[in-house]
């Protein structure tokens, strides 16, 4: 798979995905894949339907994808895997009220801001107890919530560990029901 990661403002996407698409077709790659696109460039960049796997922010905290990327997806038989499927961090249930930040990613981040950050720690909070009840790891729980949910074929949740490899890795046991997923979305919400 070859990802085009950041658009160029210089090259037309419907440019790239063609040249994409020629190096598919020649079978020097398998798939043509993009990230950190928008709704209107993922469109521009499909406009010939190159597209095979689109890399887009998704998590329980994140929804915004359900709104036009998922449809999108399915409409037209493109994989998504989520970046952020543990919306740096805050879904592992690792951070606290009084933790300050200094890193660029987060202090950016809405999640992470002002008043979006109590309110996010106190879902993270229903969140771990219901993760606890389900004896397994928020992480885990919220890495299974996105197995379940449609035009999700891959998920690369990244660590710095390697014991987050392996708790990564249980994931796979972890089973969410119908009844579960809709309390998630009672502690979540569809907020796009």
């Amino acid at each position: 798979m070859f990802f085009l990661h950041f658009p160029d403002s210089r090259t037309p996407l419907s440019e790239a995905a063609d040249v994409l698409a020629e190096l598919k077709l020649s079978g020097k790659i398998k798939a043509v894949g993009a990230s950190n696109l928008n709704f209107a460039q993922l469109q521009e960049f499909n406009s010939a339907g190159h597209l095979d796997v689109l890399q887009a922010e998704y998590s329980l905290l994140v929804r915004q994808a359900e709104a036009d990327v998922i449809p999108y997806c399915l409409e037209h038989g493109i994989s998504l895997i989520p970046f952020f499927p543990l919306a740096s961090g805050l879904l592992a249930g690792k951070y606290k009220k009084d933790d300050v930040f200094s890193d660029v990613s987060r202090m950016n981040n809405p999640l992470f801001q002002q008043d979006a950050y109590p309110a996010n720690l106190e879902r993270v909070d229903r969140f771990k107890a219901f993760a606890n009840d389900k004896e397994a790891e928020p992480a885990q729980i919220a890495l299974a919530w996105l197995l379940t949910r449609p035009a999700v074929d891959l998920i690369f949740p990244g660590a710095t560990r390697p014991d987050q490899i392996e708790s990564n890795l249980q994931t796979l046991s972890v089973h969410l029901s119908e009844d579960e997923l809709k309390q998630l979305d009672v502690i979540f919400g569809n907020r796009y």
